[in-house]
Order: structure tokens, then C-alpha cells, then sequence
């Protein structure tokens, strides 16, 4: 599993796989991550999905993208998320949203495009966010 965001590690909290890899940009997050799941080793720092790739030796089974972070990722990300996993399981932010992160922090996605429509996959809306899985 390729956890794109993987922020403190909430699919950890929900399942174990057999592999792991999470990147976030924040080494905070990462240190959550790793205190409250010490046997996983896969966390990387990593600013971007593209820095991630740049290294990535191989697919894996199933990317993640929770909660919205797929809404942060580049044109050129989201385009090759096929080409990164068998699966890809990713959250959009739905046109529209405006989530509250946006306001406490003041970073918003820099997109001027529909970036769920680059995935081809069964779409879903679930409240604020559109939900594609290609598998």
C-alpha cells in the first residue's frame, strides 16, 4: 500500500498490510505516525508525490489518497497514479467544497482543473468529496 498523505497514519489505525509506504510533506505527522504504529518503517518524507516517484522502485497493489489529499496533487500526479498502482483509491474534495482547512491555513489546491475527471474509474459522492476507485 502507497498511503499518499498519510498524515498520522489513520489507515494504519483501521488495517494492517502486509507492505506499507506513507509519505507526507511533514515530518511531524511522520513522527505521529511512527509512535503510534512503531512497527511500520515504510514512512518517508517526502514534499510531493512526483519526489516520491522520482525513487519509487516499483507499482505497488494499491495506492490511497484520503480525505482530500488527492485534491492537492498535480495535474501531472494524478495522471500517473495508474502507472503507480494496480489499485488506486483516491478522495477529491467535491467541486464546490470549501473545507475549513482552507481557512485556518490558507492553502487551497492549485488546480484549474476538475482533477478527479483525470482518473478513469467508478466515481462516487460522498459528502464533501468525490471518491474514484479504479479497481
Amino acid at each position: 500500500v502507497l498511503d499518499i498523505g498519510c498524515g498520522t497514519g489513520v489507515l494504519l489505525d483501521f488495517l494492517q498490510p502486509r507492505q506499507y509506504v506513507g509519505i507526507d510533506p511533514s515530518q511531524g505527522m511522520l513522527d505521529q505516525l511512527l509512535r503510534k504504529h512503531p512497527d511500520i518503517n515504510g514512512a518517508v518524507k517526502c514534499s510531493t508525490l512526483g519526489t516520491y516517484l522520482a525513487f519509487a522502485p516499483e507499482p505497488v497493489d494499491l495506492a490511497v489518497a484520503l480525505f482530500g489529499v488527492a485534491s492537492y496533487l498535480s495535474e501531472d500526479e494524478v495522471r500517473s497514479l495508474p502507472g503507480t498502482a494496480s489499485r488506486v483509491f483516491a478522495m477529491f474534495y467535491a467541486p464546490g467544497y470549501d473545507p475549513g482547512v482552507y481557512r485556518r491555513t490558507g492553502v487551497r489546491p492549485r488546480v484549474d482543473y476538475t482533477p478527479h475527471e483525470l482518473l478513469a474509474g467508478n466515481r462516487t459522492r460522498i459528502s464533501n468529496y468525490v471518491v474514484v476507485d479504479t479497481g
